[in-house]
């Protein structure tokens, strides 16, 4: 029998009329959307596969890592013990809470965990001997270094222009400057212990030199002669010069000197980012501005403007040196920058000379502190700062009271350092909210000596039931955290399911020439 074709347009048939489709039936083709006016599709009838197809991934760890990182770098700045969140632990070691246990590691103050030990010697003084000084370390891999610079000296006062004796007018304090100097490989230091400002009895001529650029006074004819200036105390990187710098006490200024003491005011202290401004005499038919600026950071202190005659006498400071001062006044102090002299200012007298600046500013140094002393008194011998230090010594850095100054002083207490080959440290078990079988970290850790290696000498493992089972991570260098700080990370590792968690950290292949310093974690969950 023939088949009779009948057109699609000729077919019209209602709904009520269409039979229920097979599936099997529906084998290629569409629908199209406007076919589909109502009703839904069972979710047996459509495969996962057809939905997941369309559905864009998304990989969270970005996101993580930066939260543990932005944790971590929050952590440091706040100084903030062990602590946790809903889905993260994070520990810089600011204290040792967060450790539950160490083999041949431990943390150390400078907050930190290493194999590493670093352990303090007898200390080593240096008393001023008018020359320079050599320290050789060998062996140590730190030193914390205080100092005092010199004090400037009393000033000299001839009565009635001849005879008379030295006048209550004190010189400026020397400064103090202390930090801890990492060593790197087997540097020379160079140190200069600040020479004492000279009171000087001289009626015509010019004053001395401190060793440690102590400016010099003068006078011209009579009246009185300024006290010299004190000089800096410095520890210098293989030889004394300004480029060389690495810790540096400001030298103190010397007293004015005159036939009327009690119109001067004082010299300037040294010691501080910037040297104390020496005094201005004031007095009626005193030249104003006579007074020399201390030394700062980046240039001398300007010396005091001269009256009539005098013009050409005082000097500016300059690196490491301080200023020479006109008739009467004191000298400037030395130091990073010396002080710049004061000047006469007619009358009987001159105003006041600068104070040297300090240094801390080398990028070896850590936890710098350079300082000046407050005292601005006109009689009685001016102390420098931290006389209460259990290194310092009565009579350094004084400003001298009818009298010289006193000497600087350096004292070096170096470490040794010595490492254990192998150790490690676990972190105190963290509780989660639910079982886990993925976790995570990001490790922030420092290469002290040499150049270690993620994976073969330091190693992470992590455990999620109480340290029953570890699980070694690989670790993947991420961009440095801070300056000298590293940093790595492993996101969604696979570990035994449970709810008590832990990291550990071991250290391999560490010795003098390569040791680790692990800095910080930040455990994901």
């Amino acid at each position: 029998m023939a088949i009779i074709k009948v057109a699609n347009r000729a077919i019209d048939l209602d709904a009520a009329e269409i039979p229920n489709l097979d599936a099997s039936k529906i084998t290629t083709g569409n629908f199209d959307a406007s076919r589909i006016g109502s009703g839904t599709f069972a979710d047996a009838r459509i495969a996962a596969s057809n939905v997941s197809q369309h559905a864009q991934s998304f990989d969270d760890n970005k996101l993580v890592n930066d939260i543990s990182t932005l944790a971590l770098r929050q952590a440091s700045n706040e100084n903030k013990s062990a602590y946790n969140t809903n889905s993260m632990y994070v520990d810089v070691f600011q204290d040792s809470t967060g450790i539950a246990s160490n083999t041949n590691a431990g943390r150390h103050t400078d907050e930190y965990v290493s194999s590493s030990t670093e352990t303090a010697d007898s200390a080593v003084t240096f008393s001023y001997t008018g020359s320079d000084q050599t320290y050789t370390p060998s062996g140590k891999s730190k030193m914390d270094v205080v100092m005092w610079g010199a004090g400037g000296a009393a000033g000299y006062n001839y009565s009635s222009h001849g005879g008379g004796g030295r006048h209550n007018v004190t010189g400026g304090a020397g400064g103090f400057t202390s930090g801890t100097v990492t060593i790197t490989g087997t540097p020379t230091y160079k140190l200069v212990v600040g020479g004492r400002g000279e009171a000087t009895d001289v009626v015509g001529g010019n004053g001395s030199y401190a060793y440690g650029g102590g400016g010099r006074s003068r006078v011209s004819s009579h009246g009185g002669i300024g006290g010299g200036g004190g000089g800096y105390s410095g520890l210098f990187l293989t030889s004394v010069a300004h480029g060389n710098s690495v810790l540096i006490a400001g030298g103190g200024a010397g007293a004015n000197g005159g036939i009327s003491p009690q119109n001067v005011d004082y010299s300037g202290n040294g010691g501080g980012n910037v040297g104390q401004d020496g005094g201005l005499n004031s007095v009626s038919g005193h030249t104003a501005g006579g007074n020399g600026k201390g030394g700062t950071q980046s240039a001398g202190g300007v010396k005091g403007n001269h009256g009539s005659g005098y013009a050409n006498e005082a000097t500016d400071g300059s690196a490491l040196q301080g200023g020479n001062s006109a008739h009467m006044s004191g000298a400037a102090g030395g130091g990073y920058y010396g002080g710049g002299g004061g000047s006469h200012t007619g009358g009987n007298g001159g105003s006041g000379s600068g104070g040297g600046s300090g240094y801390i500013g080398h990028s070896s140094v850590s936890n710098g502190v350079t300082t000046g002393s407050t005292h601005t008194n006109m009689t009685g011998d001016k102390l420098p700062p931290q006389t209460s230090h259990s290194l310092y010594t009565s009579g350094i850095g004084v400003g001298g009271n009818q009298a010289h100054g006193g000497h600087g002083k350096i004292v070096i207490t170096p470490y040794t350092f010595t490492a254990n080959a192998t150790g490690n440290f676990i972190s105190n078990a963290i509780t989660a909210s639910s079982s886990t079988n993925k976790m995570g970290a990001i490790i922030t850790y420092q290469d002290f000596a040499g150049t270690n290696a993620l994976n073969t000498d330091i190693i992470l493992q992590l455990s999620a039931d109480n340290g029953s089972n570890f699980t070694t991570a690989t670790l993947v260098a991420m961009p440095d955290f801070a300056t000298g700080i590293k940093m790595c990370k492993i996101n969604d590792l696979s570990v035994t399911a449970g709810t008590q968690l832990k990291y550990k950290i071991l250290f391999a292949n560490q010795s003098v020439s390569k040791s680790a310093r692990i800095r910080g974690v930040s455990l994901q969950y």
